[in-house]
């Protein structure tokens, strides 16, 4: 799954990772990942510091969040389900870079509606008893869809699409009872 760090910090993902390795952890049961050892933290480290070095040349060069997102090669993080959270974690990660303390609120429905154009429609959501009517994703004139997204996570519910999903206008097909943010 990939890392989804919008509503947290970029910078506090790294230093809990960081305070993670320092314990010699034998086993790491990544939240709606795979298990595995050291290699899990590892490679959850070089996504985020791959969203850190995108926001930093999108600030750079006067780019913005899509913009960045819609350039950027997605390297060995293409096969990630989800791939669409890349917007909102440079969203995240650009915020930090301009002074904003981690955790700091953000527009979250604004970045939620810039990750479904970027996706071509709206993340898939395991909460939601029926299928969403808006999968897969669509190709866009200029992106093809680089990763493997039309499949469904194997996670558990995914409450909070439904709660973005409704704060950024988009047609929700069914709703869990219990699902809040």
């Amino acid at each position: 799954m990939t890392p989804y760090v919008l509503m947290g910090s970029v910078d506090g993902s790294l230093q809990a990772l960081e305070l993670m390795r320092r314990l010699r952890l034998a086993v790491v049961v990544a939240g709606h990942s795979r298990v595995g050892g050291s290699e899990v933290l590892d490679f959850t480290e070089a996504y985020l510091r791959r969203v850190q070095d995108l926001a930093r040349t999108g600030l750079r060069e006067g780019l913005s969040v899509p913009q960045v997102a819609q350039a950027a090669d997605p390297g060995p993080f293409g096969a990630l389900p989800e791939c669409e959270r890349l917007v909102s974690n440079l969203h995240r990660a650009y915020a930090e870079l301009q002074g904003l303390p981690p955790g700091g609120r953000i527009d979250v429905a604004g970045s939620f509606r810039e990750m479904v154009a970027f996706h071509g429609a709206a993340p898939h959501c395991a909460a939601c008893p029926v299928p969403d009517t808006d999968r897969p994703p669509r190709e866009t004139p200029g992106r093809p869809v680089r990763c493997s997204d039309s499949q469904p996570p194997k996670a558990a519910a995914f409450s909070v699409t439904h709660c973005l999903k409704v704060r950024a206008g988009l047609p929700v097909t069914s709703w869990t009872v219990g699902s809040t943010v």
